[in-house]
């Protein structure tokens, strides 16, 4: 039986990364979109999200309205600003029920212990999401705080596995983590873009060539997840002999593609490092 069964799920903000798993969430069918609230100070956004999702709205702007969403589920997602937790979070555990309530964090930057020194008794997972699982191809970092229960975890795994990957990581592996999955998206979007130019500027139309490139980041990914093939293994498959693709291979490494890489996921963790700082 499922973990979500009869529960109701709330997200208190409804921003980018909120939406991105709500709506990862419907398109998946764990729960139905009567089972769904989301808080928002926006009334705007909300009516906009409730026209698009069909889901329950509150406004937020009050504590009231916070408690009401509380009130109303069963699971609670802490979708805010880390700039704001400090504020929220002791009226938001006043609230909460930990016989009854499940809480996630999806505050980025925000640890475990952190988040703990506020929500003191109630089962609390932090997780590390990011925008794929929206179109349930999402990668996130799962955290269980200290006082997490294994039905908690269980249902953790239930909807993040459902909506891309959910991996349980040390809290100290969620930055590398980031790097990867979080800025990834944005990556693999100049890499499409750039294999895109290389089409269009062959004869594609650039339509064509982003749909190309997409779909082969999106097939090759799929290839290494579903069939375990290992990614060196896969590009010695396709380079034959004095052919096309290792042509094309020297040349991404003569230009430094593979330290480009690994300098971004480096280089992505310092910044967020120094922004925290």
């Amino acid at each position: 039986m499922s973990t979500l069964t009869g529960k109701k799920i709330g997200f208190i903000g409804g921003g980018r990364m909120g939406e991105g798993i709500f709506s990862g969430i419907l398109k998946a069918d764990l729960i139905p979109p009567q089972d769904l609230y989301v808080a928002d100070i926006r009334e705007d956004h909300l009516q906009a999200l409730k026209a698009q999702y069909g889901m329950n709205i509150v406004n937020s702007s009050t504590n009231e309205g916070l408690k009401q969403l509380i009130d109303s589920v069963d699971v609670v997602f802490l979708a805010i600003l880390p700039q704001v937790a400090p504020k929220l979070l002791p009226y938001i555990n006043s609230c909460l029920d930990p016989q009854k309530h499940f809480v996630f964090s999806i505050m980025g930057g925000v640890l475990t212990t952190t988040i703990e020194e506020q929500i003191t008794e109630t089962s609390l997972i932090r997780i590390m999401p990011n925008t794929p699982m929206s179109v349930c191809e999402g990668c996130a970092g799962i955290v269980p705080g200290k006082n997490a229960k294994q039905e908690h975890k269980d249902m953790a795994a239930e909807i993040f596995n459902a909506i891309g990957l959910g991996l349980f990581l040390p809290e100290a592996q969620i930055d590398p983590l980031t790097g990867i999955s979080g800025c990834g998206p944005a990556f693999c979007g100049i890499m499409i873009q750039a294999l895109a130019d290389g089409g269009v500027y062959l004869g594609l139309s650039r339509a064509d060539a982003i749909k190309i490139a997409a779909q082969t980041l999106v097939g090759t990914g799929k290839m290494v997840l579903e069939q375990g093939i290992h990614p060196e293994i896969l590009k010695d498959n396709v380079c034959s002999p004095g052919g096309g693709t290792i042509g094309g291979t020297v040349s991404l490494e003569r230009d430094g593609f593979r330290a480009a890489c690994i300098n971004a996921v480096i280089n992505a963790v310092n910044r967020m490092n120094e922004v925290v700082k």
